[in-house]
């Protein structure tokens, strides 16, 4: 039988029945969240400090406060109800206003809700930029790619020709275990992988790389996009012909080598999937939030991807 995980929950919280029950049965709690309930309570105790204390921080910075700290209307939620609101609209991608009827919460104050918790996962999660800190053997098996997500025409996107629509291009640096090291700021879709991976400048420690007194770059696997960036492991491509010339083709060596390299690679295309990221319906669909709030919600999914990794369900 699985074991009975009981959380705090406000006392004025009208959905205890429904998110205590949600809790009783592993299988649904997983499919709406993507955590089982011992992942949930493992980040729900990580959270709540944090979150109470950004609540207590933003109190404090208020100008022209006329009222005691804490007074005022309090919070219909407790933070396990609100991490649960925030990682269900993350899973399923489901309106403000159906959020607000399933939580039981007027629908204006879902995104007040989702705006005060995801800079609190970013802060549990800690996704860098640029450094990575890793041992010497994970520096010679990183695998860089971009992955590309439609959005809505605004500002912040741009118009990617391989996509054929606006989309958003991010950058990931993953390790051959399937942890992901880095993401790169969110660009407009049509800038190339190279100029965004030159833009980034991602490095690894000096203390990661033998022989090494100082931080550079790692050495990385990469694909045909990345064509021109200095120790890039590419695969191997067949030369253009002029119209009439026969066709080239590989030989068994080189096919050889690109087999071995897509082996290895596919890690990063695992991480891509339905089964990975993408498991998450708000990085598969089309992203209707606005821009700018993109980059802290695709780091608090690639948190969430590493946060399983390292917290396997029992």
């Amino acid at each position: 039988m699985s074991k009975r995980i009981v959380l705090p929950v406000s006392s004025s919280s009208r959905n205890r029945p429904r998110f205590e029950k949600l809790l009783q049965s592993p299988p649904t709690f997983h499919r709406l969240t993507g955590l089982t309930p011992a992942q949930f309570h493992t980040l729900a105790a990580a959270v709540e400090p944090l979150f109470w204390e950004d609540d207590a921080q933003r109190r404090a910075a208020r100008p022209n406060r006329k009222r005691k700290t804490g007074a005022g209307k309090k919070l219909e939620l407790s933070v396990p109800e609100i991490l649960f609101m925030t990682l269900l609209y993350y899973r399923t991608y489901i309106t403000h206003v159906f959020v607000g009827f399933l939580m039981d919460i007027d629908d204006g104050n879902v995104w007040i809700y989702f705006k005060r918790m995801e800079p609190v996962l970013a802060r549990v999660f800690k996704m860098p930029e640029r450094r990575m800190d890793m041992t010497q053997d994970e520096v010679w098996e990183l695998i860089v790619d971009a992955t590309e997500q439609r959005s809505n025409r605004s500002k912040g996107s741009g118009y990617s020709g391989k996509k054929k629509a606006h989309t958003l291009k991010t950058q990931f640096i993953v390790g051959r275990n399937r942890h992901i090291k880095s993401l790169s700021k969110t660009v407009p879709g049509q800038r190339s992988d190279k100029k965004l991976y030159d833009r980034t400048k991602a490095y690894v420690t000096a203390d990661s790389i033998t022989n090494h007194n100082k931080a550079g770059p790692p050495p990385r696997l990469t694909d045909s996009g990345y064509v021109g960036v200095p120790g890039a492991v590419l695969p191997e491509k067949k030369k253009r012909k002029k119209k009439g010339e026969p066709k080239d083709k590989l030989n068994k060596e080189q096919k050889k080598w690109n087999k071995l390299l897509g082996s290895n690679r596919v890690v990063v295309e695992h991480i891509f999937s339905f089964s990975g990221i993408k498991k998450y319906q708000i990085i598969r669909d089309r992203y209707r939030n606005p821009v700018h709030r993109y980059a802290v919600t695709i780091k608090n999914i690639a948190g969430l991807h590493n946060f399983v990794l390292d917290n396997p369900s029992g």
